[in-house]
């Protein structure tokens, strides 16, 4: 597969030699896997990246067709009716972007040149800000979108439970990273322009024209929520071997934890690991963390441990580790989960949730195919702290743990609010938020079922319910 590499760059430079812009395309089948990881699709990207070329992700938008894309009947490789279909109309999308990519600097270098006086400053746009109704609460998030692989955000909104209304609070563009804990302020970034958000007035400030967007995270309110921490572009944070791309709040003001590593563009970045920048500004790389998540005022963390993602295992991890941050591994619990069974068949715990007492931790697994590389169903668990006991709590067949299902803890804690993408048969994507109550023992109970939904990849970022 290596000659695969060297022979894309020989044509990449031979087609740019001749004044022609090559525009790259994955491609949907995977037949040179043979019960390997891909490589022709990463080499593709690879090569495009490097070049700096326009790309067409077709194997991620085939995913999502019959047998994705791929004709059953046939070798293995070619593609379906409706697989020609989508690689065309892509295709097409493609080539019409940077043919008036190319026209538009033409026309601008042929344009005579003209002599202006100093524009007038820029006066700061203003925000059109939607106050909700969140009598008695509402969960906050952020949406982001993939249209053709290009993602961006899709609005911020405020959902109460109560009465199932919907509000949208900032318009399209916008992404959500936090929420004041009396619900009354947000974080809210429009791509490199970080705002901070009044609910009771109905205006936002500006914060920083230079933020960092990226990651999922980059902006958080400190304990006392009286200063803004936050990714700066003019002044990025290194830690490992790259730079960091998401904050991890730990409810801790004298350090600050983040992942690092670099971006390609919104929520496609390649981690290289967590770090630690503590008071001083000194840095220190936590080995042995991976994907943390911290309980509210920081006194405890849980992780997956980055050694147990092996080849063996096609780099997934079935249990959960969990210490006290004054002690550390004095005090590592470790949670295991049931085995799964299946030709190819494998589980991750995918994310993890505190509860607002910081006693129970609130957990989604994802149960996946390796052999058909997506997953079969998405199961939930509850850990009780005090207990040790782990708790069953409902599960879904399906894909919706492929596509990045969000939980959150109600303010009492009596209650977690599971919101999940689903895929229907028309090709839609709809969000559907899902109750599961500790007090009545009712697991998984569909609220209102497609919330949102669009004709291209939608999913929830930041969550919080306040």
């Amino acid at each position: 597969m290596d000659r695969y590499e060297t022979y894309l760059r020989q044509i990449v430079d031979e087609v740019i030699a001749q004044g022609t812009v090559p525009i790259l395309l994955t491609k949907a089948d995977a037949s040179e896997l043979r019960g390997e990881r891909h490589v022709i699709n990463p080499a593709i990207v690879r090569v495009a990246y490097e070049y700096q070329l326009p790309l067409v992700n077709f194997w991620g938008s085939a995913q999502y067709l019959d047998n994705y894309g791929i004709d059953i009947d046939r070798e293995g490789f070619h593609l379906s009716d409706a697989g020609y279909k989508l690689k065309n109309t892509l295709a097409l999308r493609a080539l019409y972007q940077v043919w008036t990519a190319v026209k538009g600097e033409q026309v601008a270098s042929q344009a005579e040149p003209t002599h202006t006086a100093t524009p007038e400053p820029t006066p700061e746009p203003q925000v059109a800000v939607t106050v909700p109704d969140c009598d008695p609460s509402c969960v906050f998030f952020g949406t982001a979108q993939s249209q053709d692989g290009v993602v961006s955000g899709a609005g911020v909104y405020a959902y109460n439970p109560e009465n199932k209304a919907l509000t949208q609070v900032l318009p399209d563009g916008f992404d959500l990273q936090d929420v004041s804990d009396d619900g009354e302020r947000l974080l809210a970034n429009q791509g490199g322009r970080l705002y901070e958000v009044d609910l009771a007035a109905g205006e936002a400030e500006l914060v920083s024209a230079s933020f960092f967007h990226l990651g999922q995270q980059g902006a958080y309110w400190n304990s006392s929520e009286s200063e803004v921490v936050f990714l700066d572009q003019n002044a990025p944070l290194k830690g490992g071997d790259g730079t960091a791309f998401r904050l991890i709040p730990a409810g801790d003001d004298e350090a600050v934890y983040f992942t690092s590593g670099s971006c390609e563009s919104k929520d496609y970045c390649r981690s290289e690991g967590v770090s630690k920048q503590d008071a001083g500004g000194e840095v220190t790389k936590l080995e042995a963390l991976k994907q943390p998540v911290f309980s509210p005022d920081g006194s405890r963390v849980a992780y997956l441990n980055p050694e147990a993602a092996t080849a063996e295992t096609f780099f997934h991890t079935r249990y959960l580790v969990l210490e006290d941050t004054d002690r550390w591994a004095a005090s590592r619990r470790v949670l295991y989960f049931p085995d799964v069974s299946g030709f190819m068949v494998y589980a991750d715990v995918i994310t993890t949730a505190f509860s607002p007492d910081e006693n129970k931790v609130f957990i989604l697994y994802d149960v996946y195919s390796e052999y058909y590389e997506y997953s079969l169903r998405l199961e939930t668990f509850l850990w009780d702290l005090d207990s040790g006991i782990r708790y069953e709590m409902g599960q879904k067949e399906g894909n919706s743990a492929s596509l990045n299902p969000r939980p959150v803890w109600a303010p009492d804690g009596e209650s977690v609010l599971l919101f999940l993408t689903d895929l229907l048969e028309d090709g839609t994507y709809a969000i559907s938020p899902y109750l599961t109550n500790l007090v009545s023992g009712e697991h998984m109970v569909l609220l209102d079922e497609g919330l949102l939904a669009s004709a291209d990849y939608l999913y929830l970022t930041n969550l919080y319910w306040r």
